[in-house]
């Protein structure tokens, strides 16, 4: 894969995390309510569910792409 290939696949991702982040916050927001709506909760967990395999799939194509010094020095970034 080409270098371009990398930035694709890293611009990709964190475009599904964002959304993966945003449906996670909403099902918190509507989980928090008093009575929340099943039918809200259910579509959330079912949109939040295929986002999140899709980055899953993301996730496996970035670990073929670096190698795994590289992977865990982003971690590191990440979590700073």
């Amino acid at each position: 894969m080409t270098e371009d290939t990398g930035v694709l696949i890293k611009r990709k991702r964190a475009a599904l995390r964002t959304v993966v982040i945003k449906y996670i916050q909403q099902l918190e927001k509507e989980l928090k309510k008093n009575e929340p709506d099943d039918g809200e909760v259910e579509a959330l967990l079912e949109h939040l569910s295929e986002k999140f395999e899709s980055l899953n799939v993301v996730d496996r194509e970035c670990e073929n792409l670096y190698k795994p010094e590289e992977i865990d020095k982003e971690l590191e970034v990440a979590e700073q």
